[in-house]
């Protein structure tokens, strides 16, 4: 594959410099020191264009996430290495040693920002596996540590991360800290950021790609202080999503609505806070709160990049309203 391209782009690197420099850039003869000069510039500009669409070829996006396998190992060739530089700014390892992903979009394909809360939630059995250590590290846009609050910069396997009462796992990535969730949360900028997820020594689903790394999920807050709010779930026409509502005081998550508890068919949710005394409307069914802030993390199965809009629609139509 990489000699394909080389050759690729040695072709067009050959036709641009006989055609375009001569027929565009220069109509009349010219100097041999602007010749080279032209040259180097065209050249360096099309190997970049090359490299940019190569890395695009070779690049693997599941959930946002980018990350390209068979780097680091013998044979992979000049223009490999020219993409993955165009992705990943760092060193190269085999895939033996690293895996690195790198996202700057929610699972929706939206742009991480400050102004939103978001949630990494690994299931239970869902961390990455690995033989060393894995970390998730956050930049500013231009890839740089932002000072926060507390100096941390990443998370990892060797963070203390308090799971769930089902075993899985939330990292919380949001500019102020989650009430009761503090162990968890990865301080993130006011403007754009990115996220590094680096594993080191990967287990085997890694290596053969079939390890998913889970999308980041925007997160909701719902205060039910003032009274009951109604989630109004659209047909998902047999599609998986899960809402879940979570407790922030105990860490503790107290119902889920989704395709595996409560179906995929459209339905309406009413949810109470303490001491609610009202009527649930006919055709509704009631989620009781322990307590009246109530954390809500919803997604939605995006079954390939073709898929993201339909799954962007759907996720668009879960809304929580007030009771009629």
């Amino acid at each position: 594959m990489s000699r394909r391209w080389g050759w690729f782009a040695a072709l067009i690197g050959v036709i641009c410099v006989g055609f375009v420099i001569r027929l565009l850039f220069f109509p009349q003869p010219r100097t041999v020191r602007s010749d080279i000069l032209q040259g180097i510039l065209i050249g360096y500009g099309l190997a970049f264009v090359t490299a940019q669409l190569y890395a695009r070829l070779k690049a693997t996006r599941v959930n946002g996430w980018i990350t390209v396998f068979g780097l680091g190992e013998p044979g992979t060739g000049m223009l490999l290495r020219a993409a993955y530089a165009q992705l990943f700014p760092g060193p190269v390892n085999t895939a033996a040693e690293a895996v690195y992903w790198w996202t700057n979009t929610d699972g929706a394909g939206r742009t991480l920002t400050g102004r939103r809360d978001y949630v990494l939630h690994f299931p239970a059995g869902g961390l990455p596996p690995n033989n060393a250590f894995w970390s998730l590290t956050m930049g500013d846009a231009k890839n740089r540590f932002v000072p926060n609050p507390i100096n941390r910069y990443a998370v990892s396997d060797r963070s203390g991360l308090v799971p769930n009462a089902d075993g899985s796992v939330d990292v919380h990535l949001q500019r102020t800290a989650p009430a009761g969730r503090e162990a968890n949360w990865l301080p993130a900028p006011a403007g754009r950021f990115i996220l590094w997820l680096r594993v080191y020594e990967p287990g085997p689903t890694i290596l053969d790609g079939s390890y998913r790394v889970p999308p980041l999920l925007t997160v909701g807050w719902l205060d039910l202080s003032e009274g009951a709010q109604v989630l109004q779930v659209p047909d998902m026409a047999g599609r998986y999503y899960a809402v879940q509502f979570t407790d922030p005081v105990t860490n503790t998550n107290f119902a889920y609505v989704g395709k595996r508890t409560t179906g995929a068919e459209a339905g309406d949710y009413l949810l109470t806070g303490p001491g609610w005394t009202g009527q649930v409307p006919d055709g509704m069914k009631q989620i009781a709160a322990p307590n009246r802030s109530v954390l809500v993390i919803g997604r939605v199965l995006v079954h390939d990049d073709s898929d993201l809009s339909t799954a962007y629609r759907l996720s668009t139509q879960l809304w929580v309203t007030p009771p009629p």
